[in-house]
């Protein structure tokens, strides 16, 4: 996104001029040295900022003092794909052992994520037999595992021992 960064900055000063005594600045910060998801406090805190618009992936953790509006962006997905992907799944699971699937995706897809939900729902209703549910869920910045004592199943009330899916990657 920081391609978009000119641009961005550009109409945001064009849109505050005329504004009154207080004319607005605005920076762009490159990713931080502790990571690229965190929004970087202290620098901001050396141009005595008075908020911090973060694009991209963000922890979201709580800023110290600073109001943050996070911009996630919008990224293509192919959802027949994925969905393809959760069917493979599903299916390659026995019953006995597959009663959750945690279908995890990461927020730049939050705008696409109802067509999959319903192209699975259509898929429910033509398998009424199926004892598999599929949890769905948006994932923060992390690393992914097989932990049993995974805080992000525990986030979405599922089991630990839930089958994770990522995006049409199984792990």
């Amino acid at each position: 996104m920081l391609n978009d960064s000119f641009r961005v900055v550009s109409l945001l000063e064009a849109g505050s001029e005329g504004r009154g005594d207080y004319e607005p600045q605005f920076y762009v910060l490159g990713d931080t040295y502790y990571s690229n998801s965190c929004t970087d406090e202290v620098a901001l805190q050396h141009i005595n900022s008075d908020a911090i618009f973060h694009y991209g992936p963000a922890t979201l953790s709580q800023t110290s003092f600073l109001p943050v509006r996070y911009v996630f962006g919008k990224s293509v997905i192919d959802i027949p794909d994925c969905f393809l992907g959760l069917e493979a799944l599903v299916k390659s699971c026995p019953d006995s052992t597959c009663n959750v699937v945690v279908a995890l995706y990461d927020v730049q897809y939050h705008w696409k994520i109802e067509d999959l939900k319903s192209l699975w729902l259509e898929y429910l209703s033509n398998h009424p037999n199926l004892t598999c549910e599929v949890v769905f869920g948006v994932t923060p910045v992390r690393s992914f595992g097989n932990d049993s004592d995974d805080p992000l199943l525990g986030d979405l009330n599922v089991e630990s021992s839930a089958t994770t899916f990522v995006l049409g990657v199984n792990i």
